[in-house]
């Protein structure tokens, strides 16, 4: 059984700007039952670029699954404002993900991008937690120069 229509909450997060960053995103149904959660590192970048990856793995997801109907949530004001073309896409680093999420987005019935007060909404709260612990968990566990040796 395929959901036609599903809600999601995206958030990208980086320690520094550049820095270690991940993603996550979680997917529900319309009743509110998770139906996927990721939560990837995706190395050196900025919060930018890792706002909009995290909206082209949900995009991706949600086209895997099946849904045809998808309206995104993220706290990024930039992401939400381009998407909608009140802002253009200037940077040259976010430009090739935007016309990716583009693409992905013609595949579905609908898309909607929706911004959102994160302080406000427990979901939102929890994709920034967990892309904030997965950035911390790259930089936690980045090998260090000087660092272990095969002799040992």
């Amino acid at each position: 059984m395929s959901v036609m229509e599903a809600i999601a909450y995206v958030d990208g997060a980086s320690l520094a700007n550049p820095g270690d960053a991940a993603l996550a995103v979680q997917i529900y149904d319309t009743h509110g039952q998770i139906l996927k959660s990721i939560c990837e590192p995706i190395g050196r970048q900025t919060n930018n670029f890792a706002e909009y990856y995290a909206m082209l793995r949900c995009l991706q997801e949600a086209q895997a699954m099946g849904i045809q109907r998808l309206t995104i949530y993220t706290d990024s004001e930039l992401l939400c404002k381009q998407w909608t073309r009140e802002y253009q896409v200037r940077s040259e680093n976010l430009r090739p993900l935007y016309n990716e999420a583009i693409e992905y987005a013609q595949m579905f019935a609908q898309v909607s991008v929706i911004q959102i007060r994160r302080a406000s909404d427990p979901r939102a709260q929890m994709v920034d937690r967990m892309a904030q612990e997965a950035a911390q968990h790259v930089q936690r566990f980045k090998p260090q120069q000087g660092g272990l040796t095969d002799d040992l």
